[in-house]
């Protein structure tokens, strides 16, 4: 299914977050057609935190040991 995507002509950009190794394929079957990517890898555990939210409150519910942006 992934193969198929990125060959396909109607697809201008990828847009990938996962393993390394998946993004690093996902860049290599991409590189021929001179795709635009956007690779978001070996992240760990991520959120989306919203611009409405107590961010004093959220930080230590996400994780007390990690940056929220």
């Amino acid at each position: 299914m992934i193969v198929f995507q990125i060959y396909a002509l109607f697809s201008r950009v990828i847009s990938f977050t996962g393993s390394t190794p998946v993004g690093a394929r996902i860049a290599a079957l991409a590189a021929p057609s001179m795709k635009k990517l956007s690779l978001e890898l070996g992240g760990k555990n991520a959120a989306v935190v919203f611009g409405d939210v107590d961010l004093d409150k959220v930080r230590d519910a996400v994780s007390p040991k990690k940056s929220v942006l």
